[in-house]
C-alpha cells in the first residue's frame, strides 16, 4: 500500500480510509500471525514510512488489542531514535512477545511498510525466536556460572553503574525515557538472566517478563537481556559485550543509548505530523477483524 497526498489534504476521512486499509490488509495479518505463532517468538520489529503522530499510533494499537481480547501488559512509550526515526516502543499484547513499531518520517505519506529498512534483510518486519538465539550463542565460548561467578554477578548488581541506570529510569522528572545498562561478560545470558530475576525479587519489585534477544547496530547483532518490570513499570535492558577475560563488569560507559523527552519533543516540533483522535481510532477498529 502506497498512499501519498499533499500535506494540506490529509482529512480525517482519508486518515481513516488508509488505516482501515492497512490494518485489514495482508501485511498486518502476516505480522500478527507471526506474533501469535507461540512462545518461541521472543521479539519483533515492524518498520513503516509514515507521517502519523506516534502517540496516535500508540493509542490505536492499545485500543486494537484490547478490543480483540489481547490487552496490553504495559503502557507504550515513544522513543526518539534519530531525527526522522521514531519507535512506538514495547507493544506487549497478552499472549505475544513484546515488539516495536518503527516510524520512518516521510512527508506526505500516511502509512506504508518500509521494505528497505530491516536490519537483517530488506524486509519491513523481523522476528527473533529461540532458534535464532541458539545460533547466535554458538559463536561465544561462554563460561558456566558457579559459586565464584555468582558472587561476581552479585557484586555487579550492587555496583554504581547498574544502580545509577535503574534510578535514572525511575526518575519521572529527569526526562529519560530509555537506556541500556552496559557490561562486559563471559557468562551465558540464559544463565545470567535468572540471577537478575532473583535480584528483582529481593528488591521487592514485580517482574512481568524477561527475555534474551539481540538488536542490530552498524550491521552487527548485539545481545541484551530485557526485563519488563510491572512494579515499577519500567523496562531495564542490559546490553552485554562478550569479553573472555572477565566474569562480568560495567563497561567504561556503564549505561548509554539514552533517549530523552527533550529530544522527542524537539523532533515532534520540527515537522508536521498527522494526529488523529480517539473517536477516529474507534471508528477504524469498528471496521476491523482480528486476523484469522
Amino acid at each position: 500500500m502506497n498512499v501519498q497526498f499533499p500535506s494540506e489534504t490529509h482529512s480525517a476521512d482519508l486518515v481513516e480510509q488508509v488505516l482501515v486499509k492497512y490494518f485489514s490488509g495482508p501485511h498486518w495479518a502476516e505480522f500478527v500471525h507471526g506474533l501469535d505463532a507461540g512462545p518461541h517468538i521472543r521479539h519483533a520489529h515492524a518498520y513503516y514510512n509514515s507521517m502519523l503522530a506516534p502517540k496516535s499510533v500508540a493509542y490505536l494499537l492499545t485500543r486494537y488489542f484490547a478490543r480483540f481480547g489481547r490487552p496490553l501488559q504495559r503502557k507504550i512509550k515513544i522513543l526518539p531514535v534519530t531525527e526522522d526515526f521514531l519507535n512506538v516502543y514495547n507493544v506487549h499484547a497478552t499472549g505475544q512477545c513484546h515488539w516495536e513499531f518503527f516510524l520512518h518520517y516521510k512527508p506526505d505519506m500516511l502509512l506504508e511498510p518500509d521494505e528497505a529498512y530491516g536490519a537483517r534483510a530488506a524486509h519491513s518486519t523481523e522476528f527473533w525466536d529461540d532458534a535464532y538465539m541458539e545460533t547466535y550463542y554458538r559463536q561465544f565460548p561462554f563460561r558456566d556460572i558457579g559459586s565464584v561467578e555468582r558472587a561476581d554477578v552479585e557484586t555487579f548488581l550492587r555496583g554504581k553503574g547498574w544502580n545509577d541506570n535503574i534510578y535514572t529510569l525511575l526518575d519521572d522528572f529527569g526526562g529519560v525515557i530509555h537506556t541500556h545498562a552496559l557490561c562486559e561478560t563471559c557468562l551465558h545470558p540464559e544463565q545470567l538472566k535468572p540471577l537478575i530475576e532473583e535480584h528483582w525479587a529481593r528488591r521487592g519489585w514485580r517482574l512481568g517478563k524477561s527475555v534474551s534477544v539481540v538488536f542490530n547496530s552498524f550491521g552487527m547483532d548485539i545481545g541484551k537481556l530485557v526485563f519488563l518490570l510491572e512494579k515499577p513499570e519500567i523496562v531495564v535492558e542490559l546490553e552485554w559485550h562478550f569479553n573472555p577475560e572477565v566474569t562480568i563488569r560495567p563497561a567504561s560507559t556503564p549505561f548509554f543509548r539514552v533517549a530523552t523527552a527533550a529530544s522527542l519533543s524537539g523532533i515532534m516540533r520540527s515537522r508536521p505530523f498527522v494526529s488523529f483522535d480517539a473517536a477516529l481510532a474507534e471508528r477504524v477498529i469498528d471496521q476491523l477483524r482480528y486476523p484469522e
